[in-house]
């Protein structure tokens, strides 16, 4: 164990900080290492990880004295191709796991682009297209706190890249802000691009919006539970961005709520008040409901909260 160089990454497609899964550790635990680490042997006597890197972390982690190897010379690309191959065939890669590859590949292995697109990409189950290409290169050098951020899972990708054109006060926040509130990524992008927007309008960066807003009071606010706290945030943030918009907003659940209709109606506005009808909407089980809820709205038509809600439109 002593002679293999663990920190030697050479021929990594993961990221440094990629954990071992608890059941490999469970596994090896119980049977021992079955499948044996491929290694290289380097010019200062020194032994470097080919494949096999997770086994070895867990192997330290057990404390095992020795693990299985296997010596393999062959030519560093070659080696390399070797390591990607088995990781496809055994639990296959992640985006960041695949921008690594290709990253490594024009950088180290001096691999063209159309070789990378024609040959690599294929490979890896990725359309072979100069925009694909881009799309995993510019993944392979996004800043090491945003990488470890996709690989923990926080961020998605595609906003990580969004991400990178800020500074790095700004997208710490975020980036903190999304582990909050643990947000998925529909509302990650959504997040992003209120924010952004907001940024771009106000000629100000992340944190002045932030206090601007008055995000940042219901961000410390603790004694709220997170998922108000965020939907609070959300709302105070798409009010300085859209103030008409949340005027408009506002009003209309005032107003429908003055209606009293049944929780069984749905009645809902064009997106962006932009339009000249409402949706209405209800479910009912029998011709006793039916005729109740009918009867509510028949109520509801002559009242003048409806006619203030059509003049939202």
């Amino acid at each position: 164990m002593h002679l293999i160089d663990g920190g030697d990454r050479t021929f990594s497609a993961s990221h440094s900080t990629l954990q071992s899964g608890v059941q490999l550790k469970d596994w090896i635990q119980k049977v021992g290492i079955l499948v044996p680490l491929r290694v290289n042997l380097r010019s200062d006597g020194a032994y470097r990880i080919v494949s096999g890197f997770r086994r070895f972390t867990v192997a330290v982690q057990l404390g095992l004295k020795a693990v299985p190897c296997r010596v393999d010379q062959a030519p560093p690309k070659t080696l390399f191709l070797k390591a990607v191959v088995e990781n496809l065939s055994t639990r296959g890669l992640g985006e960041l796991e695949k921008a690594t590859v290709i990253y490594k590949m024009q950088v180290d292995y001096q691999k063209s682009d159309g070789e990378l697109i024609e040959k690599v990409l294929p490979i890896l189950g990725i359309q072979g297209s100069r925009h694909r290409l881009d799309y995993y290169l510019r993944l392979a050098q996004l800043p090491e706190p945003l990488l470890q951020a996709i690989v923990q899972g926080v961020v998605i990708p595609e906003v990580a890249l969004k991400l990178s054109s800020w500074g790095f006060d700004e997208f710490s926040l975020f980036v903190r802000t999304v582990a909050e509130y643990r947000l998925g990524r529909n509302k990650q992008r959504q997040l992003f691009e209120l924010v952004d927007d907001l940024k771009a309008s106000k000629s100000a960066d992340l944190h002045s919006v932030w206090d601007q807003s008055g995000a940042a009071e219901i961000d410390r606010d603790q004694t709220l539970p997170p998922e108000v706290r965020y939907d609070r945030i959300r709302k105070v943030l798409g009010r300085l961005r859209y103030p008409v918009l949340s005027e408009h907003q506002e009003r209309f659940h005032k107003l429908k709520g003055a209606l009293s209709l049944p929780g069984c109606v749905r009645l809902e506005i064009p997106e962006y008040f932009e339009g000249d009808s409402i949706k209405v909407s209800f479910r009912t089980r029998n011709s006793e409901e039916f005729a109740q809820v009918t009867e509510h709205l028949s109520r509801a038509a002559v009242c003048n909260e409806l006619k203030e809600i059509f003049d939202l439109l």
